[in-house]
């Protein structure tokens, strides 16, 4: 058991957080009391999402998994490339979650099959991995990378609408 450092989600009177080490916690929202609790042998960095019955979180090992929301159990797993350290957004159907592999996933939201992965091409030295939770609003993700960057995507195709690099004094990027 480690340090909690997340913020709370609450859904359905209930209160979801993660922890280093890797518990995840399910809490009663009245009284502070235990419903669920389950180590997933990776720091949870990441804020729980918790949609229609089922929680999605990021763990620092990669992985991004799915949780029953009533009990913890585990209903699926899919494993990136690069720590997960934001949160996901959930929208028709899929979750999207960023990984510090640089790329931003597209998952079924009932399987953790991958839909689409969109890299950020921005190549070596041009650090860009995905530490924010993105956003969607009407099917287009926005969501910003480390190094100054922003992009909007389609969240049907995870093809790029637009992307933004904000140019810093000096010429640094």
């Amino acid at each position: 058991t480690g340090a909690i450092q997340r913020p709370v989600t609450a859904a359905n009177d209930r209160l979801y957080f993660g922890a280093w080490g890797g518990d995840v916690y399910c809490l009663e929202a009245r009284g502070g009391r235990d419903i669920w609790r389950r180590n997933l042998g990776s720091d949870v960095i990441s804020e729980i999402c918790v949609n229609d019955g089922r929680a999605y979180l990021g763990a620092a090992d990669g992985r991004v998994i799915g949780l029953s929301a009533d009990d913890g159990k585990p209903l699926w797993e899919f494993r990136t490339k690069g720590p997960i350290q934001g949160s996901a957004a959930v929208g028709n159907g899929q979750v999207f979650i960023g990984s510090g592999d640089h790329s931003l996933y597209a998952l079924d939201e009932r399987t953790g099959a991958p839909r689409w992965r969109f890299e950020t091409g921005l190549g070596a030295g041009r650090n860009a991995k995905f530490e924010a939770t993105p956003v969607a609003i009407d099917g287009t993700l926005y969501v910003t990378g480390i190094n100054n960057n922003a992009w909007a995507i389609d969240g049907r195709t995870g093809k790029p609408l637009w992307h933004y690099e904000r140019s810093l004094p000096g010429g640094l990027k």
